[in-house]
């Protein structure tokens, strides 16, 4: 706002809505108050009526001083049980009303529904069978007839022009989005390649994980933001995931080690300690296959290409072999993957080593500006 000199544009339009507000707060009180019902209205009235009817009784004798006042002490309890009731009722109502609105939510049947199969233990890779996507319903298919193959380990780099469908393409992963034609199935040659839609949704998000270019921490301490994602995690394992994320730089600066606040949505860190600790966080879930969306763009190279290589690392120490699709459009990402896809009109139109599409394919120079 300081930056565009909107702040009196921006104060008008906010004074506009406090004008509108008070004005419909003030009709809307003018109407509660024209709209009290008579039969309310004749028991608010109660102690007038008793005390005028018992006084015209006294003047002719048929009623004594201590009997009007048994009566008013009588009607009192009387009006206040009544408007009691009155509130009660009018409560009732307009909980029925609101009761009615969320019932239509946990009514609703969830778009994506679970499967009752899980994962065999063992590395997985990915792939896509004729897989076509319309996310947003409107028939407009972004990804159409996909085929592509990933297999455990290996780390492969997707790059396409702005609006191909990549972040959509890492969506139908962990079904956060649901295909609307062919198969995306995790697994491999050797336990077999399973359809997501079989799957245990819990399963399938915990062994994969989908990190996106805008990652998410909480205000809360820097541990508590890590333990996300393995709850009983030792201060040993997060600094193993800080290290392997190329963040143990970034714990090093922090004042108070694990137990630093990091504020509303990371707000005390920089974008590229804030991506640094998000992939620290998805490292600790442990999950078999990563993909990240874009999720080092903050990073400068040679930081990116660190974190890489000690992910690349746990496939060549004999510890489980994560799977990486690596959505990037920086020739210092794709530099670091063992191959290279290219993703354009909703099909995959060429695969390789950088070395090789820099040399056969006009597209892919063009793309990546080489």
């Amino acid at each position: 706002m300081k930056a565009f000199g909107l702040g009196q544009a921006r104060s008008v339009r906010f004074t506009a809505h406090v004008d509108t507000f008070r004005r419909e707060a003030r009709a809307a009180i003018l109407h509660a108050a024209r709209s009290v019902p008579l039969p309310q209205t004749v028991i608010a009235l109660g102690h007038a009526w008793v005390l005028g009817y018992g006084a015209w009784l006294i003047t002719q004798g048929e009623l004594g001083v201590g009997a009007l006042v048994a009566a008013m002490l009588v009607v009192n309890t009387l009006v206040l049980r009544i408007e009691g009731i009155g509130r009660l009722l009018q409560v009732i109502a307009d909980a029925r009303s609101s009761a009615g609105r969320i019932w239509e939510v946990l009514d609703a049947e969830p778009g994506i529904v679970p499967g009752r199969g899980r994962l065999p233990e063992g590395p997985l890779g990915i792939r896509f069978e004729s897989v076509s996507a319309s996310p947003l319903g409107d028939g407009g298919i972004v990804l159409h007839e996909l085929d592509l193959t990933i297999q455990p380990g290996e780390i492969v780099a997707l790059v396409g022009p702005t609006g191909s469908g990549k972040s959509i393409l890492t969506g139908l992963l962990p079904r956060l989005i649901e295909a609307d034609h062919g198969a995306v199935k995790i697994g491999s040659d050797e336990i077999g390649w399973h359809d997501v839609r079989g799957l245990e949704l819990s399963d399938l998000r915990r062994r994969v994980h989908v990190l996106p270019q805008e990652s998410f921490l909480f205000s809360d301490t820097l541990a508590a933001n890590l333990r996300l994602t393995a709850p009983d995690a030792d201060e040993e394992a997060l600094h193993q995931a800080l290290d392997r994320a190329a963040a143990g730089e970034v714990f090093a600066r922090l004042a108070e080690g694990f137990e630093t606040k990091l504020g509303d949505r990371g707000v005390t860190l920089s974008g590229g300690q804030r991506q640094r600790i998000c992939l620290a966080r998805a490292l600790l879930a442990d999950a078999d296959v990563l993909v990240l969306d874009d999720a080092t763009s903050a990073l400068d190279a040679v930081t990116e290409r660190r974190a890489i290589e000690n992910v690349r690392t746990l496939r060549r120490t004999g510890d489980k072999p994560v799977t990486m699709l690596i959505v990037s459009s920086r020739l210092s990402t794709i530099l670091a993957a063992d191959r290279v896809l290219v993703l354009a009109q909703g099909r995959i139109v060429a695969g390789g080593t950088h070395e090789e599409l820099a040399a056969d394919n006009a597209s892919y120079r063009a793309l990546m500006g080489i």
